[in-house]
C-alpha cells in the first residue's frame, strides 16, 4: 500500500528513536558480549527510512521492538565509510544497533523534493531473524523464493557476499564481531495502511505467515 503527499516533510516517531545522527565515526564501537549490530547494503534512493517491527512468529502477531535503518547520511543516516572513496551511485552499508529476535520489514518512508512517499508492505513482507552479540548483514537475495511479497521491497537493497562489509568494518578499530548473513525465515502479511505519522501499519497486531523458505 502507498501514500503521496506533495509536501516537504521530517519523519518523526518510534522508528526514529534508535537512530543517531550522520555517518558513523571512526570510534564507533561495539561489543559482541552485550550488544547486536543490524547492516544493510543499499543504493541511496533519496531521503528513506526502513522501518522493522519485532514479530512472535509462534503466536501469530506483533511484539514491541523495533528498529529502524535510515539512507542517504541525513536526519537519522548511520552510514559506514570505508578508506576508499565510495563509487557514485553505488550501494553503501548502513548500520544500527537493535535487539535480537524476529522482525518484519514493515515500512519505507521515502522523500524527494518534490513528494514523500511512505509504503506499507502489509500484503506481503519478509522476517529475518537477527542473532543476538553478531553483526548482522541483512540478506534479501533468498526472497524471490518467497510468494506473495510486495514487489517493491527489494528495491534499492543491493546482495552482499560479507566479504566487502569486513573491508569496511577495517576502518573500524572498536566493532569486534562476528559477521553473520541474516536470511528471511519467513513472509507475513498483516493489516495496514500508509501514513506519514502515526502507527497504523500495522493496524492491531495480529499477523499471518504465507511462507517460509524451502
Amino acid at each position: 500500500m502507498r501514500y503521496i503527499r506533495i509536501l516537504h516533510v521530517f519523519i518523526i516517531g518510534v522508528f526514529l528513536s534508535s537512530c543517531a545522527t550522520g555517518t558513523v565515526e571512526p570510534n564507533f564501537s561495539f561489543s559482541a558480549e552485550n550488544e547486536t549490530l543490524v547492516v544493510l547494503k543499499a543504493r541511496e534512493l533519496g531521503k528513506t527510512v526502513l522501518a522493522f517491527r519485532e514479530v512472535d512468529l509462534e503466536n501469530k502477531k506483533f511484539s514491541k521492538g523495533n528498529f529502524s535503518i535510515a539512507l542517504n547520511d541525513w536526519l537519522a543516516s548511520r552510514k559506514l565509510t570505508s578508506a576508499q572513496p565510495p563509487v557514485p551511485g553505488g550501494a553503501e552499508f548502513y548500520a544500527t544497533k537493535a535487539s535480537a529476535g524476529d522482525y518484519a520489514y514493515i515500512l519505507k518512508w521515502e522523500h524527494i523534493p518534490t513528494k514523500t512517499t511512505v509504503t506499507c508492505f502489509s500484503l506481503g513482507t519478509v522476517v529475518f531473524r537477527i542473532i543476538p552479540g553478531k553483526i548482522n548483514l541483512l540478506d534479501f537475495s533468498g526472497i524471490r523464493d518467497l510468494r506473495g511479497l510486495d514487489p517493491d521491497i527489494r528495491r534499492g537493497i543491493t546482495p552482499s557476499n560479507g566479504d566487502d562489509l569486513k573491508n569496511v568494518l577495517a576502518a573500524y578499530p572498536n566493532v569486534k564481531g562476528e559477521v553473520v548473513t541474516v536470511k528471511a525465515v519467513a513472509a507475513i502479511k498483516f493489516e495496514g495502511h500508509s501514513v506519514l505519522f502515526g502507527s497504523s501499519c500495522p493496524v492491531g497486531n495480529s499477523l499471518e505467515v504465507i511462507a517460509r523458505p524451502k
